[in-house]
């Protein structure tokens, strides 16, 4: 792309918006993700790719093979996502801590979040002491044995 030096050109920049965009600055134009939650288990997503008009038809060929690309990435990803969501339902599994070199984003991500959601946060802990019923915070909705108590 015109104005850019030799490493801006070859150089992929990801920003993320919080809580739920990125753009992507890429050597060969400009992708960008959207997810929208619809439920608890069920996410959409958007994505727009732009490219610079094809030269030729060897380019508008590559620029297809890109998007052809990302969105084969992205398959594998919802797989992933898809895989670890049903592994979180098992009577198994158990909630535990970031692992601090795999997991930073996800930990930075959940810090944003908590914090944006710190206003609603005690509400929430006022309606569990009154007694209603909230889920449990461990991410399969199962209750657990602590020593001789239940949590719930």
């Amino acid at each position: 792309m015109a104005g850019l030096d030799e490493a801006e050109r070859a150089g992929y920049y990801f920003h993320w918006v919080f809580p739920l965009a990125t753009v992507n600055f890429m050597p060969d134009g400009l992708f960008m993700f959207a997810v929208r939650p619809l439920g608890p288990e069920l996410t959409e997503s958007n994505f727009m790719w732009w490219f610079p008009p094809a030269k030729s038809f060897q380019e508008r060929l590559l620029q297809g093979a890109l998007v052809n690309f990302g969105h084969l990435v992205n398959n594998e990803d919802y797989e992933i996502c898809e895989h670890a969501q049903n592994g979180m339902r098992s009577s198994v599994y158990r909630q535990g801590r970031y692992s601090a070199e795999q997991e930073v984003c996800l930990h930075h991500f959940h810090q944003l979040l908590t914090n944006h959601m710190r206003p609603h946060l005690a509400e929430w802990e006022q309606r569990r002491a009154d007694g209603h019923a909230m889920a449990n915070g461990n991410g399969n909705g199962h209750a657990h044995a602590i020593g001789n108590e239940v949590a719930r």
